[in-house]
């Protein structure tokens, strides 16, 4: 596809054949120039998705100066900063984390050998002081710390992205893990958009911060109208490292791109600051009796309950009702539901789910993201039994 003010075309790509068998013809293979991306620009990476809301990830296409805008909007520019990433180089944003450190003189560790029994001492030893990581590697920080003991007390910074932190664990996190606590918000399209610092996130719900360099941001009512501070709406991302198109021939997925604004299909509000509140996806959004109930506000209020390990909050269609709210669980100690059920209508009232189901695990994607659709199933099938 190419995009030309806006309007999408297919166009035919071209394929890279397997490498040859014998090492000696390598020497024979001729370049492959791919032109699909337009102006002028040459394809860096092919970008994945996260694939919660699609049954496949998408795939998308990100130029050479996309890939160096991002490298540059959230820069670590301080040398003596000794840097780890937990997240698998897999992803996109791990690789981005080690050419910024790389760009700013930084020093960036190697995680292959470190484990969650060898890392609090690893990161002593090599005095690392900035750590990156998604919601699913701080949780398992967590398990492993002790009672009144912080675990990275000596650390600038430990920076939580690739899903919602609910409140209660992002105080966790500090008292457990360290006060110099970020969470940052990005999505693999247009890389890193947000970052809230320890202040922030210790006096404002919710919060991802404000914009990082390079990056715009406008929150829409579902008629198109900019919505000004407290009010929620679909989030729209205009970056200097948004991908240039999906490789996508059908074009299904091309209005996301539409004039340079980039639909997030998140909710979100801004703050009288300018600093973004995340809601979750629109997708989720559970529309029960005329009442809008965000899932974040069912799983704030579940993690407060101590019994409560993890909670993922997600809708099933009614005819009557329109969807209506539902919650699995994964527990610590044998409690009826009921309590739980309790605990949720004393927090929500009518917001509260109409049904909790204990699972031994939520189905998760490589990032740590819920898989909705198959936790419905899981649900389903668990109520059958």
């Amino acid at each position: 596809m190419v995009s030309d003010g806006g309007a999408f075309t297919n166009t035919e790509i071209s394929t890279i054949s397997g490498p040859p068998e014998d090492f000696a013809d390598y020497k024979d293979i001729e370049p492959v120039v791919e032109e699909s991306l337009g102006n002028n620009q040459t394809m860096y990476l092919i970008v994945a998705t996260s694939g919660t809301t699609s049954p496949e990830p998408k795939l998308g296409l990100l130029s050479h100066e996309a890939a160096v805008n991002r490298s540059r909007l959230l820069s670590y520019d301080k040398p003596d900063n000794r840097f780890l990433s937990l997240v698998d180089f897999e992803f996109i944003g791990a690789r981005q984390n080690y050419i910024r450190c790389i760009n700013s003189g930084a020093a960036f560790i190697l995680n292959e050998l470190l484990t969650p029994d060898n890392l609090a001492d690893a990161v002593l030893e090599l005095n690392i002081n900035y750590i990156a990581c998604a919601r699913v590697h701080a949780d398992s920080l967590v398990q492993i710390s002790t009672e009144g003991v912080c675990l990275f007390p000596q650390i600038n910074a430990l920076r939580v992205s690739s899903t919602i932190i609910p409140d209660v664990s992002r105080r966790e996190y500090m008292e457990k893990l360290t006060p110099n606590l970020y969470v940052g918000f990005g999505i693999s399209e247009t890389g890193m958009v947000s970052l809230a610092g320890p202040e922030s996130i210790r006096n404002t719900p919710g919060i991802v911060g404000s914009l990082t360099p390079g990056n715009s941001a406008k929150i829409v009512d579902d008629a198109g109208a900019p919505l000004p501070p407290g009010e929620i709406g679909e989030l729209f991302i205009k970056s200097e490292g948004t991908i240039t198109n999906y490789i996508d021939p059908a074009g299904s997925h091309s209005e996301d791109l539409r004039n340079n604004w980039f639909d997030t299909g998140d909710l979100a509000e801004f703050t009288d600051s300018n600093a973004l509140i995340h809601h979750g996806r629109k997708d989720d959004l559970i529309i029960f009796d005329g009442i809008n109930i965000y899932p974040a506000q069912i799983e704030n209020v579940l993690y407060r309950h101590p019994a409560v390990v993890e909670a993922a909050a997600f809708s099933i269609p009614s005819v009557s009702r329109g969807e209506e709210p539902h919650a699995a669980v994964i527990l610590n100690e044998d409690l009826p539901m009921f309590e739980l059920m309790r605990h949720c209508r004393s927090w929500l009232g009518v917001r509260a789910p109409v049904h909790i189901e204990r699972v031994s695990k939520l189905p998760k994607n490589a990032a740590g993201k819920v898989i909705n659709s198959e936790l419905r199933l899981l649900v389903a099938s668990a109520r059958k039994n």
